[in-house]
């Protein structure tokens, strides 16, 4: 009896000391952060160039909002300058690494610089649950490199031509398109039910700034009937309505300021 639990004992070693080691998250070659000062006009816009990304004046809640993909909202705690210091990135990859693989570098790399401790958990928010119209307009996609492009719409107008998307994607998209912002400033959740992907167009009108200028604090006009978002989307048979849900949301145990590069 002890040889055979001597024996099971031993294969089942054996077998764990055989099983593949987990693949280590990819990082990036050469990356630097530094703290800045800068506010221009593209602070916070990352550029791509092959392998190399440059973000200029970004903050940490920014980093992790692109880093692990989620609404701004469902990022909580941490110190109180999470939202407020800013810091510049440079970081080079491996050639030929695709731009999907360098957001998912961004993890390891400010986890490790700025000491980053966190967990997820669920909490009631807010958000815009995203439903289907039984006689909605969706067309079975026809193929094609998934995504939405510009066209030129109405005067004023915001026109996309979207070829191969999921619903789940439009919901993840919607609250970062230009002329949605300050329209949809809260996280959409995909509650159609549609699996397959989809072709689609959509064109509005986004309110334009009042006397104020365009700088904080102007002044946003009310815009026209009929030429919201919201009324762009239901033309297609899409609604988008106010819910309470629980979701997952990162809660910031523990963030310093970078160490040296």
């Amino acid at each position: 009896m002890n040889r055979l639990v001597l024996a099971t004992a031993f294969l089942t070693c054996a077998a764990f000391s055989q099983a593949p080691a987990p693949e280590a998250a990819p990082r990036f070659e050469v990356a630097e952060i530094k703290p800045t000062q800068y506010t221009g006009k593209d602070a916070g816009k990352g550029r791509i160039s092959g392998s190399r990304i440059d973000v200029p004046s970004v903050t940490l809640k920014s980093m992790i909002v692109n880093a692990y993909n989620v609404h701004e909202s469902m990022v909580v705690g941490g110190p109180s300058w999470l939202d407020s210091d800013r810091f510049d990135i440079v970081a080079k990859a491996a050639p030929d690494t695709p731009p999907s693989q360098l957001q998912k570098m961004l993890r390891p790399l400010i986890e490790e610089r700025f000491h980053l401790v966190m967990h997820r958990e669920e909490r009631p928010i807010t958000v815009l649950e995203m439903t289907v119209l039984k006689n909605h307009k969706l067309q079975p996609a026809s193929g094609g490199r998934p995504g939405c492009e510009y066209r030129d719409g109405s005067s004023n107008g915001v026109h996309r031509v979207c070829h191969n998307m999921s619903m789940e994607e439009l919901a993840n998209s919607l609250p970062r398109w230009g002329g949605v912002q300050g329209v949809i400033d809260i996280p959409v959740v995909d509650a159609t039910g549609l699996s397959g992907p989809f072709d689609f167009e959509l064109e509005w009108n986004p309110p334009e700034p009042g006397p104020g200028g365009k700088g904080e604090g102007a002044a946003v006009s009310a815009p026209e009937p009929g030429s919201t978002i919201f009324d762009a989307l239901l033309k297609v048979g899409l609604k988008l309505e106010r819910r309470k849900r629980p979701m997952q949301v990162i809660v910031i145990d523990r963030a310093d300021r970078p160490t040296q590069n």
